[in-house]
């Protein structure tokens, strides 16, 4: 089901403007900033231990 939604949404807008993908890449980034704290604890549970810091600077920050 996730999967044809998110095929409808493609179809629906194929080939945004550069406006548009500016516009979702700061939503994004956004998103990123206010969860870094919870995803860098979801990551801290997969690892059984890892450091916050090494995981903002592993996997959010390269991101962002």
């Amino acid at each position: 089901q996730l999967l044809n939604r998110q095929h409808a949404s493609f179809q629906k807008n194929p080939m945004p403007s550069a406006g548009q993908r500016k516009a979702h890449l700061t939503r994004l980034a956004s998103a990123l900033k206010a969860a870094r704290h919870r995803l860098a604890e979801a990551i801290d549970m997969d690892f059984n231990g890892r450091s916050r810091d090494e995981t903002l600077l592993a996997e959010i920050f390269p991101s962002l």
